[in-house]
């Protein structure tokens, strides 16, 4: 599809402009990369989260929680899940600026 990847950037590069904040900058000085830098990059991060989630990282003084019902041999699988919700926060609106949609003109 023609165009696709300058649109993709110019939405990245521009879309939290209506909230007040600046034009987003790319690494690479915006280079476009190659399929497989994107798969190692992608591979690298399952290795990581692998890691992560095995509890190998504990050291971190903050590290995430990584509890879960889902992964084999997580240091943090539980056999059940049990979520609580105070009483307090059942009842919580949502605020409104969480509710905007904003539209760009397209120059």
């Amino acid at each position: 599809m023609p165009g696709l990847l300058d649109s993709l950037r110019e939405w990245f590069k521009d879309y939290k402009i209506p909230d007040g904040k600046p034009v987003n900058e790319f690494t690479f000085g915006g280079e476009y990369k190659d399929a497989d830098y994107a798969v190692k990059v992608i591979q690298e991060c399952h290795e990581r989260w692998g890691k992560l989630i095995k509890g190998e990282f504990k050291e971190l003084e903050d590290a995430p929680v990584v509890k879960n019902v889902t992964v084999d041999g997580s240091s943090e699988k539980l056999s059940e899940l049990s979520i609580a919700v105070e009483e307090s926060l059942q009842d919580v609106e949502i605020p409104s600026e969480l509710q905007t949609t904003h539209y760009c003109k397209q120059n």
